[in-house]
């Protein structure tokens, strides 16, 4: 422990010449009034060093508290909880074999290492659950997240219990190296290739457009079944029903055989679809019926959306505007130049106008056969905009503007923004964007209108709207004023994200604008009407009064039913501001119908829907365990591969490794000596025994 001050240590010193000299003008002429004089001594030895104390905390210093610290190495036991596990072993037989190995080390390794145990399928789970039901395993989010959550803890080793099989995720092999620890892998499964013959994956398009055709492409694999003959057929399942729509034969001529074949049907109806595509072979398969079959869901629509794309002139954000609508098959996109001879279809449900109303040849013509079309519009603004005919040519915003300048503007949400969500990962996303080019001057926009995004100047937020729409009145009316958006498109593809919050907001201004006008007093709806099983279901449900105002009030239930089975499920929404949300969490494969019922006030509401949930069978479709895999990871990082049964072998090799050992440092803790209450303490104590003995003495 050592003091440390901002000044000389020179200056205690000081602090005890202060007290001393203080005590001696207090207690050098006034030892006469002391009944006992021998007492000026030890009273003016109170005084001084309270006093010099006092001093001494003006100068605000810190002890300086050293103390030697060990941590213990971070050992990770994370097994394998897939089905593919205990697809050849016996799944209890297993369970015990992993408990034991896990209490051995707690029993050996406790006292000098600090253990975690965990399982992982598609994500890593702090439960031991020993099932092996998982149906997905994901070997790239397991590194990935341990690398996360023990930042800093000192790990020393990561102990695998797997079958090396992953369907999920990136290669693990160079995140298990970057993990920069040993990793000892102890291997499951069975790795001799068996006869089997599988789908291993069904695609197609999730949605699709009535009476179009459309194709179903089947992957299928074949081992140890060389001269054999196969026969793949499409069924089509409504409830319990099963119809053959087509069926084909397939020769395999290779022991390790491969090939893709595809099925074209037709959409017969609206509504959502199950497809089945089965195979089979005369001869007898050691995987019999585990992974000869896979259903696929598709999404059958009645029409497109027609989207026509008028600009002014060619510009890169027509780019970023095709693009994020043509991600979705929903959306047919036309693109027109103003200078093109005005050619109208009467079919066409949004009018995106870039740079228009503006002086460019036929814009005038143009902007007359938009508004005679009276379908909705979405306005975008730009250095080529008329402001005085954008003025005149709507009711919505109005901008003021004299030295026809630019203002670099920032997104800014607004919070209280409700016709639809955006996802909390987007909303951050927005955050950090480029700015856009928006008209210099003054905006007032019409109170009818709900600004989605506002304009932020730099770090100086503003009341001027940036995005907005109109929906109350037809035709349904959106604003962008300012362009740049391929600036956004281009800054997240250099961050090689995912996300993309430009493309969203695109997509979502479409549908809103060309959502049917209607509007319900309760609606419920999904995130989407198609799911995997691992997937979470996402519910919103949006309640008004009479006066068109949302309302979160009275409770709502919901019933979701399987159309194949009795099962049913109940839930009860949660609030969020003025809607309601639910997770309804990962149901298994079916489809599936839900019934929401609220009351408000006298009057009884109801909603329905439905979604379909696919199976994915990832676990089914390959069964042979990956040692090799195992095997490289343990020798990159400098570990080994050790069978299960040799736990002795595996918890001397952790005691043994060089780098798996415990740190010893130093920790420094600075504290203000002001803070010490002990410190306080002794001064009042001082100053309080000097006053009591001056009462003794007969000095007050």
């Amino acid at each position: 422990m050592s003091l440390i001050t901002a000044v000389s240590s020179w200056f205690l010193l000081l602090c005890l010449l202060v007290g001393a000299a203080y005590a001696l003008l207090v207690y050098y002429k006034s030892s006469q009034n002391l009944s006992k004089a021998w007492l000026k001594y030890p009273l003016a030895t109170m005084r001084g060093l309270a006093v010099a104390l006092i001093v001494l905390l003006l100068f605000n210093p810190y002890f300086k508290r050293e103390k030697q610290v060990t941590t213990q190495p971070l050992v990770v036991f994370a097994y394998d909880n897939s089905s593919s596990v205990a697809h050849q072993a016996d799944s209890s037989s297993l369970a015990n074999s992993l408990q034991s190995l896990f209490q051995a080390a707690e029993k050996r390794l406790n006292e000098s290492h600090n253990l975690r145990f965990l399982s992982f399928d598609a994500k890593l789970n702090d439960s031991l659950k020993f099932d092996f039901k998982g149906q997905a395993t994901d070997l790239s989010n397991l590194f990935q997240t341990i690398e996360t959550r023990y930042a800093g803890q000192q790990l020393a080793a990561l102990v695998l219990v797997s079958d090396g099989i992953y369907n999920r995720g990136y290669s693990p092999e160079y995140l298990a190296e970057k993990l920069g620890v040993p990793i000892y892998t102890i291997p499951l499964g069975d790795t001799s290739i068996r006869r089997d013959l599988r789908i291993k994956q069904l695609r197609a398009n999730q949605v699709v457009y009535i009476k179009s055709d459309f194709s179903i492409m089947a992957d299928v694999e074949a081992n140890r079944l060389n001269g054999k003959r196969a026969t793949v057929r499409l069924e089509k399942l409504t409830g319990n029903a099963r119809r053959l729509l087509q069926e084909q034969s397939l020769s395999i001529n290779s022991d390790r055989f491969f090939s893709t074949l595809s099925f074209v049907t037709t959409a017969e109806s609206v509504g959502i679809h199950q497809y089945r595509v089965s195979i089979s072979s005369g001869d007898e398969e050691e995987n019999m019926a585990i992974n000869n079959v896979r259903d696929i869901f598709v999404q059958v629509v009645d029409s497109r959306t027609k989207v026509l794309l008028l600009a002014h002139g060619a510009h890169p954000d027509l780019s970023a505007l095709r693009t994020a609508l043509q991600l979705n098959s929903q959306f047919e996109v036309t693109t027109k130049m103003a200078w093109e001879p005005v050619q109208m279809e009467a079919d066409i449900d949004l009018v995106i106008l870039h740079q228009l109303p503006s002086l460019a040849p036929n814009a005038a013509l143009w902007m007359r056969a938009v508004q005679q079309l009276n379908k909705p519009i979405w306005y975008i603004l730009g250095s080529q905009s008329h402001l005085p005919s954008f003025n005149q040519a709507q009711s919505m915003l109005s901008i003021t503007t004299r030295s026809g300048g630019i203002n670099k503007t920032l997104p800014a949400l607004n919070p209280a923004f409700r016709l639809f969500t955006l996802d909390a990962a987007l909303q951050e996303q927005l955050a950090t964007l480029p700015p856009l080019d928006a008209p210099f001057g003054s905006y007032q926009l019409s109170p009818q209108a709900t600004p989605l995004l506002y304009q932020q100047i730099g770090n100086l937020s503003s009341d001027m709207p940036l995005w907005a729409f109109r929906i109350n009145q037809e035709p349904r009316m959106g604003i962008l004023a300012a362009e740049g958006l391929w600036r956004w498109r281009l800054a997240l593809a250099e961050r090689q994200t995912n996300l993309d919050v430009g493309s969203e907001l695109i997509r979502k201004s479409v549908q809103l604008l060309t959502a049917n006008a209607d509007k319900k007093p309760f609606m419920v709806r999904t995130n989407r009407n198609l799911y995997q099983e691992q997937d979470e279901i996402l519910f919103e449900a949006t309640l008004y009064n009479q006066s068109f105002e949302p309302v979160n009030e009275p409770d709502v239930q919901l019933l979701v039913k399987e159309e194949n089975s009795a099962r049913e499920f109940s839930y009860t929404f949660g609030r969020s501001r003025q809607n309601y949300n639910l997770n309804a969490g990962a149901l298994p494969a079916g489809n599936y119908t839900y019934t929401a019922n609220t009351k408000l006030g006298d009057a009884l509401y109801q909603a329905n829907g439905s979604f379909a949930v696919s199976a994915t069978n990832l676990e089914k479709t390959n069964t042979v365990a990956n040692h090799s895999l195992l095997e490289a990871m343990a020798v990159r990082t400098a570990g080994q591969m050790i069978d299960i049964q040799q736990s002795e072998a595996l918890l001397e090799a952790l005691e043994q490794h060089e780098t798996i050992r415990p740190i010893s440092y130093l920790e420094s803790k600075l504290q203000e000596l002001i803070s010490m209450s002990w410190l306080l303490t002794v001064i009042l104590l001082l100053l309080g025994a000097e006053w009591l003995l001056r009462r003794y003495a007969g000095s007050y």
